[in-house]
């Protein structure tokens, strides 16, 4: 007999871990829930992939031409000399960030259409689409975590690391930061995650190599935080696991965008923006919350117990991936 309530042994996110029932192969369905929705794999991409040095160059090519490798520039300036100037923002600066945007997503959308197969498309399952969403608000809580522990390495260490920006921003100012704000989720989700994924994984690298290096490269514009910058290790490493088990990366973009956002209003707007900062703050946690009280358990998604969710609809021989047909067959 157990005292944890039913609707947390069963539908929740701690089913797996609080369920009494068959309680000593937990590790073992874990790990193969994590292999079923690690699908990235040979299969996952078209006929012709690309090589190492290839995909490295085209890595190296997105880092430099989104604007990251001329940020990182700056900030080691700044880092180096704690002297330089605010940037100048402006309303051109709302028409660049909106065809930054615009760019990202086309790339997006047809780097994916060519690169992956069509087979590993239509296997996503409904499981990874639902908890694709949940990443948004795991995310940003991941997100307000590491910001924490940056903030409070600043508190030891004495610095807090704090970009320059103007003290009196003009409406000018306002909009084109903003505006630089919401791109940057497109961006840095886009050019710096998914696609490196990518490129990297139909090169046939291992993820331990992948988390490495698009690590070194999401940090290496935020070093003006100086040593707290290490605080960010926990948000860049686990975003990777984010897109790897849930393949989709519109999440990402939204929780970045928001918290970026809801940042640059508590920066320049005084208590309503402290206002705009605390309500995303309850969102997140009410978003995680329910999306988290629906989760499917880990054993239904494997077949192993029944769901409302698999009785309605039934995995295909208890697996997240679509069997692929055998040659000579017809589909």
């Amino acid at each position: 007999m157990t005292l944890v309530p039913a609707f947390v042994r069963h539908e929740s996110l701690l089913g797996l871990w609080t369920s009494a029932q068959r309680s000593e192969d937990r590790p073992v369905v874990f790990l193969r829930w994590l292999r079923a929705r690690d699908i990235i794999g040979a299969d996952y991409f078209t006929a012709r992939p690309f090589t190492a040095p290839v995909a490295y160059l085209l890595v190296l090519g997105l880092y430099v031409g989104s604007g990251y490798a001329e940020a990182t520039v700056a900030a080691v300036q700044y880092l180096r000399t704690g002297v330089t100037s605010p940037r100048a923002f402006g309303f051109q600066d709302i028409f660049d960030n909106v065809g930054w945007i615009v760019m990202a997503v086309c790339v997006w959308v047809m780097v994916t259409r060519l690169l992956v197969s069509p087979d590993a498309l239509r296997a996503r399952h409904r499981f990874h689409r639902r908890d694709a969403w949940l990443v948004v608000s795991l995310d940003a809580l991941v997100s307000f975590l590491s910001f924490m522990i940056v903030a409070g390495i600043a508190y030891l260490v004495g610095n807090g690391g704090v970009y320059p920006a103007v003290s009196d921003p003009s409406p000018e100012y306002l909009a084109g930061f903003f505006a630089s704000l919401a791109a940057a989720g497109f961006l840095e989700e886009i050019f710096l995650l998914g696609l490196p994924v990518l490129l990297l994984r139909s090169a046939r690298r291992g993820w331990g190599e992948i988390v490495f290096v698009l690590t070194v490269l999401r940090l290496s514009f935020h070093i003006y935080y100086g040593v707290p910058a290490a605080g960010l290790l926990v948000w860049a490493v686990l975003a990777v696991y984010f897109f790897r088990y849930t393949q989709a990366v519109w999440p990402l973009v939204l929780s970045h965008s928001m918290l970026d956002l809801c940042q640059g209003a508590a920066r320049f707007g005084g208590d309503a923006g402290a206002l705009v900062w605390f309500v995303w703050v309850l969102v997140v946690a009410g978003l995680f919350s329910w999306l988290g009280s629906r989760k499917t358990p880990v054993r239904a998604e494997l077949g192993l117990e029944e769901s409302p969710l698999t009785q309605e609809h039934p995995p295909r021989k208890n697996k997240l991936r679509a069997p692929r047909p055998v040659a000579g067959q017809r589909r």
